[in-house]
């Protein structure tokens, strides 16, 4: 599944007080695969916008939620006379909660959620079915601590769960993902002043 993509993003981020911030972002790319057969049917343009406004309580505790809409229209709109029903458009929401725990040493916790309905246009893949409709849920916990980094790197455990609920076979029950794994981040360092 290899591919390429070309594009703009524009974003900007508004503060109305020291304690809540606005940010919104706008993109827009056309992406190219390599594989003929996946090209015919999903090279075009992605859109998708993002509006997120976060609050800080106190100085260990921040809250935020946030919107997204995305599409996908494919350049090759028809395939054999009918229309590909790999065009969508999703709209989503999403939560969280950032923690400092300075009781428990510099534990630091983020847990976040979100909902999007994924609507396909066209034809569902199978015969007598109508067009696809998705309802996605993720959830997300992130731990990681202040004094186990080492030299600008501090280790992340995290743990996520995705669903996706659909009206058409082959997962009108859903198909689910649950990952556990760890990152590291690099840690800018504030320069000294000699």
């Amino acid at each position: 599944m290899l591919a390429h993509g070309i594009g703009l993003q524009a974003s900007h981020s508004l503060r109305f007080s020291p304690a809540s911030q606005l940010y919104t972002s706008f993109e827009h790319y056309r992406n190219h695969y390599r594989e003929p057969d996946r090209a015919y049917r999903n090279n075009g343009s992605h859109s998708s916008f993002y509006l997120s406004l976060a609050h800080r309580f106190g100085a260990h505790t921040t809250l935020f939620g946030s919107y997204q809409y995305s599409r996908f229209a494919p350049a090759q709109k028809t395939i054999r006379n009918r229309q590909n029903n790999a065009a969508y458009h999703r709209h989503g929401i999403g939560i969280g909660w950032l923690q400092q725990w300075p009781a428990l040493g510099g534990l630091r916790s983020r847990i976040t959620a979100s909902f999007a309905q994924r609507r396909y246009r066209g034809i569902a893949a199978f015969r007598h079915r109508p067009a696809q409709r998705n309802r996605e849920s993720s959830f997300a916990l992130e731990l990681s601590h202040d004094k186990l980094e080492y030299a600008g790197i501090r280790p992340t455990l995290n743990y996520e769960y995705s669903r996706t609920r659909s009206n058409t076979a082959p997962m009108p029950n859903g198909a689910e993902n649950s990952v556990c794994r760890c990152r590291m981040e690099f840690l800018a360092r504030k320069r000294q002043a000699a």
